[in-house]
């Protein structure tokens, strides 16, 4: 997010390429309608010490949680699943 590749020449030529009413887009960007609402998400990920996307929890049946961060193949998610089933 903060590599430049959000900034707000791309987020408008993203919206225009997607055939955006682009007088309602420029309304909106220019009011900061949903900044809270990416504020409270962004506090959200820290709290989960999120770092990217996609991240995962899975949650074992004594509550017990691993988080995988980035894109994982099948067989990290098999290695968490099969040592959870071992329990």
């Amino acid at each position: 997010e903060n590599n430049g590749w959000a900034s707000a020449d791309n987020l408008a030529r993203f919206a225009a390429s997607i055939d955006l009413n682009m007088v309602e887009y420029s309304d909106c960007m220019a009011e900061s309608r949903h900044t809270q609402t990416i504020l409270d998400n962004n506090q959200d990920a820290r709290i989960l010490e999120l770092t990217g996307t996609p991240s995962f929890f899975v949650i074992s049946e004594d509550h017990h949680v691993t988080k995988l961060h980035g894109a994982q193949p099948y067989s990290q998610f098999k290695k968490v699943f099969d040592s959870m089933l071992e329990k």
